[in-house]
């Protein structure tokens, strides 16, 4: 979270591991100038990276993550009554912390 930033507002981050269904990339050339797939070396590799402690702080994370040292939050699928949708949803916690505090 950060707090008056941009346009004097609050910004709340969230960081997702996600993998992709294609390495195709369509660019909105309104929006984006370029865009490419790097490997993670050559992306934490670049100059701003060392600049700010919240993006370092996220590629450990990440390298924690791909190294099966951090559990982070889970997707557990549940149903759900809030809703007309037949879909399953879904609710992000610390799994690993929920077990060991049902287990006492």
């Amino acid at each position: 979270q950060s707090h008056m930033s941009f346009f004097e507002k609050s910004d709340l981050f969230f960081v997702c591991l996600l993998r992709p269904l294609s390495f195709d990339i369509k660019i909105q050339e309104v929006e984006i100038e370029a865009a490419k797939w790097m490997p993670f070396d050559e992306y934490v590799a670049q100059p701003f990276m060392e600049k700010y402690e919240l993006l370092r702080y996220i590629n450990d994370i990440y390298l924690a993550k791909v190294d099966g040292h951090y559990s982070g939050f889970t997707p557990v699928p549940t149903k759900s009554n809030f809703s007309d949708q037949k879909n399953t949803s879904y609710l992000y916690l610390n799994a690993g912390g929920l077990k060991r505090c049902n287990s006492l």
